[in-house]
């Protein structure tokens, strides 16, 4: 018997090797971002794992505990082009170094929701220069919760309960990506500076994207019928950007109400001229495809893609962007500022069945201000009209060690059944801890509410996607369906989540989609956000895992 329990162990041992080797070699593939030096930049969400110059072993003196304290996001993996040796492996190198990196935390590798990101510096032209140059590993993370950055939030919090606007500014996360961008945006002025002069370019608008959208700002007056009928939405268009630089033929590509068409119309004759296409050096006619967004909303409106692709701003200026919980929430290389009203909370709340009895379940833990504000702001919007017959908030454990948390009396969870006493249970709530950790207490909450609110017959649970849940073995204890408003999903989706649902016969919600997953049988598959989950009737499971990278 014993040997049969070793040759088992044996073998989960073995599979798990292959599996995490696996999803190293998926990691070597992806695509290498080159910048010139990276510079180490120095905030509360950036943690450095360095190495050697051409040597594998990692510094292991880092407070690598830290981490397991906080929400890891995204791994930059960093390295120099230069070879002292043209028969140098750098694959094999960058090879050694990530299986460093999976002894001191294989969480790191073996988590789909961590994205990963290489990066190539170009500027050391001498060994001697290696040493000058970082070389490892930067992982992005949310802040580590102390109590000075839990005041912070509250703070953060109450100024914005307490002022009229709609827009939610979300901090810098991800300093390491701006250099990028800007190293990428130097090499490509470079490149169309030294190109052929017989490229061919496209038609841009005058003094750049920027100020495209700015013009649009400008132009579009939003008459009667946008700001009465509270109007949002994106209007499809081509025209023609002649050799000359001016704009003829407008065409609408989809049926839109006269109103709205007129709002666009009457901008675009007021567009100056643009820069024309040129073909080997010469101005030609060409076509330009915007998705122009109107909107009740002043600082919305005007916002464009072009050909469906999101343009780049790089003057430094805080721009309003459409939150569709992607990594541009999670991962801020600026300051932004957020409408609530566009988020994946505020839309999923507006799904929520209005004449059902429901209790509301928070995750109140760190990071997760932006979503308690659109809650609240809901809730305030909607005092009278909401089906919410109590309110819990939950931070796991008011900040107690992990090893004195038992499941299903982890603690910290504070309740309400008065929309008047929400913001002082969040904020208590808040005060009193982060949970000390990435998972969190969602199920003994959930329990606590149905225990406390015998009016509500169903549960709604806004959980954080980069938090597992510690305790969902007590699920099988839930009797009410559990609907899941899910925050921070760029791509992944914690399979937690789905279980909840699932097995509870409640929703899932997802960036204003409201997905049903009662009906899913053992051994289906169900396609969330391009990724491929298949439920083993006990579980879902990320298809293909370790060949999935973000």
């Amino acid at each position: 018997m014993k040997l049969f329990l070793l040759v088992i162990v044996m073998l989960q041992a073995l599979f798990s090797y292959e599996q995490t080797s696996q999803r190293i070699e998926s990691i070597l593939k992806i695509k290498r971002d080159q910048i010139v030096k990276l510079n180490q930049v120095s905030t509360s969400t950036v943690t450095y794992i360095p190495s050697e110059f051409a040597k594998p072993n990692l510094n292991q003196q880092i407070q690598l505990a830290s981490l397991q304290e906080t929400s890891i996001l995204k791994v930059y993996y960093v390295y120099t082009q230069y070879k002292l040796s043209s028969n140098f492996n750098q694959l094999e190198l960058d090879r050694k170094r990530l299986n460093y990196l999976n002894q001191l935390l294989p969480s790191l590798i073996e988590d789909p929701l961590v994205q990963w990101q290489i990066i190539e510096q170009t500027g050391c032209t001498d060994y001697s220069m290696g040493d000058t140059y970082f070389h490892g590993f930067v992982v992005i993370h949310r802040e580590i919760p102390t109590e000075k950055n839990r005041a912070e939030e509250i703070e953060k919090l109450d100024a914005f309960l307490n002022g009229s606007t709609d827009i939610f500014i979300e901090p810098l996360i991800d300093p390491i990506q701006e250099q990028i961008s800007k190293d990428e945006a130097a090499v490509m002025n470079n490149q169309a500076n030294t190109s052929d002069s017989k490229k061919n370019h496209v038609a841009v608008y005058p003094d750049g994207e920027k100020a495209l959208f700015n013009f649009f700002q400008s132009n579009l007056i939003n008459g009667p019928e946008i700001g009465q009928s509270r109007v949002d939405t994106w209007v499809d268009v081509k025209f023609t950007v002649r050799a000359d630089g001016d704009i003829e033929e407008l065409v609408f590509l989809d049926d839109y109400p006269d109103y709205i068409k007129e709002e666009i119309t009457n901008a675009i004759e007021r567009m100056p001229s643009w820069r024309p296409a040129t073909s080997n050096n010469l101005p030609i006619n060409s076509s330009v495809n915007l998705q122009i967004r109107i909107s009740y909303s002043g600082n919305t409106k005007g916002m464009y893609t072009r050909d469906k692709l999101k343009p780049s701003f790089n003057e430094g200026n805080l721009v309003v962007v459409e939150e569709i919980e992607s990594s541009d929430i999670n991962l801020m290389t600026s300051p932004q500022a957020i409408n609530i009203k566009t988020t994946a909370v505020y839309k999923g709340l507006e799904l929520i069945n209005q004449k059902q009895k429901i209790a509301l379940v928070m995750d109140v833990t760190g990071s997760m201000t932006s979503y308690i504000a659109t809650m609240v702001k809901w809730i305030n919007a909607n005092p009278s009209n909401h089906p919410f017959t109590s309110f819990t908030f939950f931070n796991d454990g008011n900040n107690a060690a992990t090893k004195n948390k038992k499941i299903g009396k982890t603690g910290g969870i504070y309740f309400t059944k008065s929309i008047s006493e929400i913001n002082k249970e969040i904020k208590e709530a808040m005060r009193m801890g982060n949970g000390g950790e990435a998972p969190e207490n969602d199920i003994e909450a959930i329990l606590y509410a149905i225990e406390n609110d015998n009016l509500a017959n169903e549960i709604l649970l806004i959980g954080d996607n980069y938090s597992a849940v510690r305790d969902l073995e007590l699920l099988k204890d839930i009797t009410n369906p559990v609907h899941v408003i899910l925050c921070a999903a760029p791509k992944f989706i914690r399979n937690d989540y789905l279980m909840i649902a699932k097995s509870t016969g409640g929703d899932f919600i997802l960036n204003g989609d409201l997905i049903t997953l009662s009906e899913l049988q053992h051994g289906e598959k169900i396609i969330i956000q391009g990724i491929e989950y298949k439920f083993t009737g006990t579980e879902f499971e990320l298809v293909n895992k370790s060949n999935v990278i973000y």
